[in-house]
């Protein structure tokens, strides 16, 4: 094989290397703002803001645990769930409703019937703005601050 060919391969491989290693820094950079405000403390904070405030659930309030999915224009979009083992369910969990955080308004919204036909939360408002502060404001500023 010629000089010339053995260069070009080496530069593609290269360029290969330099574009995963980018990917991966970036995965971490967003995998970790993720990670914080869906961390073990944090979750456990929202579901002992949420879950008391759910008035019309069939099962044990006890099982259900909650985690964030997604979030837009300071809304985030809470999944409620609860352990479940069955030969069919890969992820070993099923939803069983939504609440929606707006953060705008600071309210909470259970949007699991419908979320044009949402109904308000009454949540314990100190612990509410203590977990935004310490799980959602927190994460919000870091990934601004970079």
């Amino acid at each position: 094989m010629s000089r010339q060919r053995l260069l070009i391969r080496s530069n593609r491989r290269s360029r290969f290397i330099y574009k995963c290693l980018i990917f991966l820094v970036i995965s971490v950079l967003v995998g970790n703002a993720h990670a914080f405000s869906n961390s073990h403390e944090c979750r456990e904070s929202l579901r002992n803001i949420i879950v008391p405030a759910l008035t019309h659930v069939a099962m044990d309030k006890a099982a259900i645990q909650t985690e964030i999915e997604e979030s837009g224009n300071g809304i985030y979009s809470v999944r409620l769930f609860v352990p479940a083992d069955s030969p069919d369910n890969l992820d070993h969990q099923v939803s069983t409703g939504w609440v929606d955080l707006d953060l705008n308004s600071m309210k909470a919204y259970d949007v699991t019937e419908s979320p044009e036909d949402r109904k308000i939360l009454y949540l314990d408002q100190e612990k509410y703005e203590a977990y935004v502060r310490r799980c959602i404001l927190t994460v919000d500023q870091k990934i601004k601050d970079r």
